[in-house]
């Protein structure tokens, strides 16, 4: 600290002073930083939810109305996987209907 005295002399106090002031400046930006940074994590998550939860509304809207048409057709006597196959498209088994497939086989014959 003898160095810093001889060059500091009479200011070593504001010296101090400036340093506290920079070192409390800066921590206080650096926590304010992360803050924002975590409030646009947390927005983020939040859209990535309403998303999800948005598509699965509409998924099972899907299904519902698939469903319905199911009912339909069986209810005038034509079933409904027989019309789509026909037209190439091939539905997932009754158990994991989450996915609708075309089949493009037809296409290279």
């Amino acid at each position: 600290m003898g160095i810093l005295t001889d060059i500091l002399g009479d200011h070593q106090e504001e010296f101090w002073m400036h340093l506290f002031v920079a070192l409390t400046v800066g921590v206080c930006v650096a926590l304010f930083t992360t803050y924002m940074q975590q409030d646009r994590i947390v927005q983020t998550q939040k859209q990535q939810q309403a998303r999800i939860e948005s598509l699965a509304s509409q998924q099972e809207r899907q299904r519902e109305a698939l469903q319905s048409i199911r009912e339909l057709t069986e209810g005038m006597g034509v079933k409904l996987d027989l019309l789509l196959r026909a037209q190439g498209i091939e539905i997932a088994p009754q158990q994991n209907r989450t996915f609708i497939q075309r089949d493009t086989s037809y296409a290279n014959e």
